[in-house]
């Protein structure tokens, strides 16, 4: 019994051990994140490991709390920063889909005067086309097949 009594305690302290390595590791995760953000990016990491957005005002707001909208906003920001003139952002069809058409035309406003193109898909009936969405909200067919 005592044998096994100081097993346990070793265990224990193992465990304890282990445990704060861990915790040092995730308090750490906001500062190893943050290094990888853009300094002109609005996403921050607080100091629990959550990313969120820091406001003009000071003000911090955690990504999941964001409105769709507010998180197409922070992500379109973001994307276009990182791919610059003349680069592709890709973006999921579900989240292009999500928006409604007066947030499509500002997407495809935002993307034209920043000189981006940003990819997607629509479910639609008929052949598969490419079409470019312009920022007045008019599908233009750019090809056919």
């Amino acid at each position: 019994a005592a044998i096994r009594a100081q097993q346990y305690k070793e265990s224990i302290a193992t465990g304890a051990e282990q445990a704060k390595q861990l915790r040092d590791v995730a308090a750490s995760t906001g500062k190893i994140v943050s290094k990888f953000l853009p300094t002109s990016c609005p996403l921050v990491v607080n100091e629990d490991g959550i990313l969120g957005v820091q406001h003009a005002d000071g003000s911090w707001e955690a990504m999941s709390d964001l409105s769709e909208g507010e998180r197409w906003e922070v992500a379109l920001s973001v994307a276009i920063d990182a791919v610059g003139p003349g680069g592709v952002i890709p973006c999921d069809q579900n989240a292009w889909q999500s928006l409604d058409s007066e947030s499509k035309a500002e997407v495809a406003r935002r993307c034209k005067e920043a000189c981006v193109y940003l990819v997607s898909g629509e479910v639609a009936d008929g052949p598969l086309r490419v079409e470019s969405y312009e920022p007045d909200g008019e599908w233009k067919s750019a090809v056919a097949s």
